[in-house]
């Protein structure tokens, strides 16, 4: 997965959904309240035992968007469960990198398994740094944001990379501003 590329074209997807009708300037703190609420639906699907099970996917498994079948599976097996939440935070950020022309790259480091397990506060932590953007250049907010929600993944064995093709693949089934006004 080349990140340039895929903020590049998951940016474009969202122009092309009209989430920037006319060109209009975005309002900076509503698209960081929509990632805050991308994390609290993670928290969501995690109460509600709500995780991706590939067992239930007909044809092959392992290629969740190439098969006649895609959208039925993607909604019955995929679709706002734990590790499509993680999916959509990613995809915000990449919005966000692509508005700001922020030029996200690979951290230089692995992403480690985080040393808390708990979900809740994982995931406050994430919300934090949300919110300290207001304290730090954009730049450095959003490479540190995307390197902390690869630790995040990959502590709950989440296949982040898959999860964000899927869901940007669903995206493109869906309707202008995916049917909601914002």
């Amino acid at each position: 997965m080349e990140l340039k590329k895929l903020i590049k074209e998951h940016h474009k997807a969202m122009i092309e959904k009209g989430f920037y009708p006319d060109g209009e300037e975005k309002n900076l703190g509503e698209m960081l309240m929509l990632m805050i609420s991308e994390l609290s639906e993670i928290l969501e699907a995690d109460r509600n035992h709500s995780y991706t099970d590939l067992k239930k996917v007909t044809h092959n498994p392992l290629l969740l968007y190439n098969f006649s079948q895609w959208k039925w599976n993607f909604e019955a097996c995929v679709k706002d469960t734990f590790e499509d939440e993680v999916a959509d935070v990613f995809l915000r950020l990449f919005d966000f990198c692509g508005y700001m022309k922020i030029k996200l790259e690979e951290p230089g480091i692995k992403p480690e398994i985080l040393p808390v397990k708990n979900v809740g506060e994982n995931l406050l932590v994430l919300t934090d740094h949300v919110v300290s953007i207001r304290f730090v250049d954009y730049d450095s907010w959003a490479q540190t944001l995307y390197y902390s929600l690869q630790c995040f993944a990959i502590t709950y064995d989440v296949d982040y990379e898959k999860h964000i093709l899927a869901k940007m693949e669903y995206n493109k089934t869906r309707p202008i501003k995916h049917g909601k006004l914002y």
